[in-house]
């Protein structure tokens, strides 16, 4: 099929015409469709209609000239070639045509078919390139302004030539404020040196070093602010030039990803850390309430030591609660919760630490002790002040001060409620513990909430207390905030939705302990602990075998299995767990009653206890005063449903 290409000749002498219409009928193998008009503004109508392939002007157009033509085509983006014709050879003429963008110039008088073929033919495929070449930049332009990340291309001198959206959006510049300006506004002062050094390295060179690679540095915004970013960068060469271009990611949010992934890698650690020691610390805490129980039965009422001693336990079962909160903190377990009055164990809390903080430090209370419930678990509250107070007492352990803690109910209509994350209006309990110490540095003051994050030298703070206490504090419904002034103190306000009323947890009265008869067989490997079960049971009329080994235990219990009324065992043993220890007593008398406690297992849970047969799961330590409660309790249980099992296995005659 021979090609066809529209020819738009402008030219105001017909003999020019004609010559140029019979040398384009001798081209063999070609049509050309050639379209005459010899003014200027038929000239502008023609070009307008962009229906033409190659443009032929010539230079000579009365009060107009060819240049005035092709700049107009120009300006109408017209996609056809130009070539300009001229009288007479004129070297200026023909310069600044082609600086004007005519694909080529051709002096009437010397043309001949041959010459006009390959003109148009040049023109053509020239134009071809070219269109095709703005194509792709179109669509390279599209794709980089659609491109999430940063697409930055610069000049040998670091002067932005290109910036995409994602560019703008990333490092917070105008494409109108940024180009024509130095990349180096985009790097950190302290590393514009360096950044300078390798922009030589890679002219010098003639490509980067990181080529085809990525590499992490750290970027600047508009607004100063420093972050991390990935960068791939590429170079190309146009006339002589080098030019350069850097695909940049920010990776802020990788890295927060990867800081959260090590914080869970961190508090997974603790959690195995506080898994291991839990056992063997819970059995020295029941070792001393233990102690602390047996010696209080033995000691006056009105005794001074008493009163000491009345104390220690406390500390020991509170103690006791604190590492249920360890362990939950590292699970993110729920602790369960229930009403109580906030300023009971806001008090109890201010009592034992009055103790451990120095005489230069005076305690001030200011407690409402209206309208103070809360939901919450009390070893919460009391974590919550342990955690504040001993802060506070830190801060002020050089020069003493003024520790003071208050409590009181506060309303937050919307207005207020909403200048606090996640508190809706209501009613809040406010606790508020100050000091007059040294303050906190504002530059650190965003990530004093931080876990591990610490001011305290090595041996003083792990860097959890805070990031507990905001823990709870959220858990609870509520919301923690911090004011400060270095050299003048800081003051802690936490609020909790406040309950209208609750069962308030008060010490509760001296009551009779319940007694028995029956034969109990006492399993634990803390010999201390076998020995405080054995004198308390005993005392209250039980027969109690006791043993520190489990393979002891199941001998003595295989040997005589129906002169034992019940089995309280301790899970983690060295030869056989108290689970596996009571499956195989149990195949043996399936009524047995079973205790099973345990200080922290992950390798048994109540339900999995429940299944096996066991009918009570304790967590360890246990008090003197519960213990009893619950071998009552069992040994009731187990006599009621022996009753029920032997009145169901009666047939019924009536």
């Amino acid at each position: 099929m021979v090609e066809s290409l529209k020819i738009l000749f402008v030219d105001d002498d017909e003999d020019d015409y004609i010559i140029t219409r019979d040398l384009l009928s001798e081209i063999e193998g070609k049509k050309y469709e050639l379209e005459w008009v010899n003014n200027y503004d038929s000239a502008l109508a023609a070009i307008d209609s962009n229906k033409h392939d190659v443009l032929l002007f010539d230079f000579r157009l009365g009060a107009h000239n060819g240049m005035d033509l092709l700049q107009y085509a120009r300006e109408k983006k017209c996609r056809a070639p130009v070539i300009l014709l001229t009288g007479q050879g004129d070297h200026e003429i023909d310069v600044a045509a082609m600086k004007a963008g005519a694909s080529d110039f051709l002096i009437k008088g010397n043309i001949n078919a041959q010459m006009l073929e390959r003109s148009i033919r040049y023109a053509v495929n020239q134009k071809k390139v070219e269109t095709a070449l703005q194509d792709s930049e179109v669509k390279y332009r599209s794709l980089a302004q659609s491109a999430i990340d940063a697409i930055i291309s610069a000049d040998s001198k670091g002067n932005i030539i290109f910036w995409n959206n994602a560019a703008g959006t990333i490092f917070g510049y105008d494409v109108e404020e940024i180009l024509g300006k130095p990349i180096t506004l985009l790097v950190p002062s302290q590393y514009a040196e360096k950044h300078q050094a390798g922009l030589q390295r890679i002219i010098a060179g003639g490509k980067p070093q990181v080529s085809g690679k990525s590499i992490e540095l750290v970027g600047r915004r508009k607004n100063g602010e420093e972050f991390p970013i990935d960068v791939a960068i590429s170079s190309w060469e146009t006339n002589g030039e080098l030019f350069f271009s850097a695909i940049i990611r920010d990776i802020s949010k990788n890295k927060e990803l990867e800081a959260q992934v090590r914080q869970n890698q961190k508090i997974e650690a603790i959690g195995t850390l506080a898994g291991g020691i839990a056992h063997d610390f819970n059995n020295i805490l029941g070792a001393i309430i233990g102690y602390s129980e047996l010696a209080l039965d033995e000691m006056d009422e009105n005794s001074e030591s008493r009163k000491n001693l009345e104390n220690v336990l406390t500390a020991g079962i509170r103690a006791k609660e604190l590492v249920k909160q360890i362990l939950a903190f590292s699970r993110m377990d729920k602790s369960e919760k229930k009403a109580i009055q906030i300023s009971l164990f806001v008090k109890e809390a201010l009592k034992l630490l009055r103790a451990s903080l120095p005489s230069t430090i005076k305690i001030v209370e200011e407690i409402d002790a209206k309208s103070n419930y809360v939901l919450a678990n009390p070893s919460h509250i009391h974590q919550v002040m342990l955690n504040l107070c001993t802060n506070a007492g830190h801060a002020m352990k050089e020069k003493g001060g003024l520790l003071r803690v208050s409590l009181s109910g506060v309303i937050l209509d919307t207005e207020q409620a909403a200048q606090f994350q996640l508190l809706k209006p209501g009613n809040y309990v406010k606790l508020q513990v100050s000091d007059t110490g040294q303050g906190i540095e504002p530059g650190i003051l965003d990530r004093i909430f931080d876990p591990f994050f610490t001011t305290k030298d090595v041996g003083e703070g792990t860097g959890l207390g805070l990031a507990v206490t905001h823990g709870i504090v959220l858990r609870l419904g509520g919301n923690i905030t911090v004011k400060t002034k270095v050299g003048e103190g800081t003051t802690f306000t936490v609020l909790l939705p406040q309950l209208e009323k609750g069962a308030d947890e008060k010490p509760k009265t001296q009551e009779s302990l319940p007694t028995g008869e029956e034969k109990i067989l006492f399993v634990d490997d803390e010999e201390a602990l076998v020995q405080i079960a054995t004198k308390k049971l005993g005392s209250l009329g039980y027969h109690v075998v006791g043993e520190t080994s489990s393979i002891k235990a199941l001998e003595k219990f295989r040997t005589h299995p129906e002169q034992f009324d019940l089995i309280i065992t301790d899970q983690t043993l060295p030869e056989m767990t108290g689970k596996e220890m009571a499956k195989t007593m149990l195949k043996i008398r399936p009524d047995l009653p079973v205790v099973l406690c345990t200080g922290y297992s992950d390798t048994v849970t109540k339900d999995e206890a429940k299944e096996i047969g066991i009918r009570e799961f304790v967590l360890k330590p246990i008090s003197l005063r519960e213990m009893p409660k619950i071998v009552r309790r069992v040994l009731d249980g187990s006599q009621v449903s022996q009753v029920k099992s032997r009145t169901e296995a009666v047939p019924d005659h009536h």
